[in-house]
């Protein structure tokens, strides 16, 4: 069976034997057809013969042999193994240990709640959520990944979110989010 449904051209340098593919991971031939069973490891079939994806089985790590693995790569090893049901029957069984978040603790609740009941919440909370995410998103993934810059806002109600300064001067930065456009029936409608 092939799983390559793009009509790209198939470079023969592209693809590999099974068994290449788990001589370069270190695994066997069987981990190596599961993982093309449960469609994890891209494969086509040519002439009879399956050859998979020599970037995705390249892209991986070299697999420890069994005895040489820490505990924790032994159990990524098996969650790998395991179907997306079981990965989340796995999950569902952590999460009752782990907090997502600590809003959970301080709301006595669990993050899918506080989600669901943002999600039931009307347009304009879920506009102001936007917002705060936004920033709190900006914060996370930018200012604290920002080289030479630190964020030295003060506290109170301003009317900017940060000011970053690199030493030489600061910049006031505030979020903006762009308002989609709602359908507005035409006339007749």
């Amino acid at each position: 069976m092939s799983t390559n449904s793009d009509a790209q051209a198939i470079l023969p340098s592209d693809w590999i034997s099974q068994a290449e593919a788990a001589n370069l991971r270190g695994v066997s031939r069987q981990a190596i057809s599961k993982l093309v069973r449960k469609g994890r490891l891209r494969s086509i079939v040519i002439g009879g013969r399956a050859f998979v994806s020599r970037p995705v089985a390249c892209s991986w790590p070299p697999q420890i042999r069994s005895r040489e693995m820490t505990e924790i790569q032994k159990i990524k090893h098996l969650l790998s193994l395991c179907s997306p049901a079981q990965r989340q029957e796995v999950f569902r069984y952590l999460r009752k240990e782990f907090p997502i978040h600590s809003l959970e603790v301080e709301l006595n609740t669990d993050a899918e709640i506080i989600l669901e009941a943002i999600h039931r919440s009307s347009g304009l909370t879920l506009r102001m959520m936007r917002g705060v995410i936004a920033e709190a998103a900006f914060e996370i993934k930018i200012v604290e990944r920002l080289q030479g810059w630190s964020n030295i806002i003060p506290p109170g109600d301003l009317s900017y979110d940060f000011l970053l300064d690199d030493g030489r001067g600061a910049v006031r930065v505030q979020v903006k989010l762009q308002r989609s456009v709602e359908h507005r029936p035409h006339e007749g409608e």
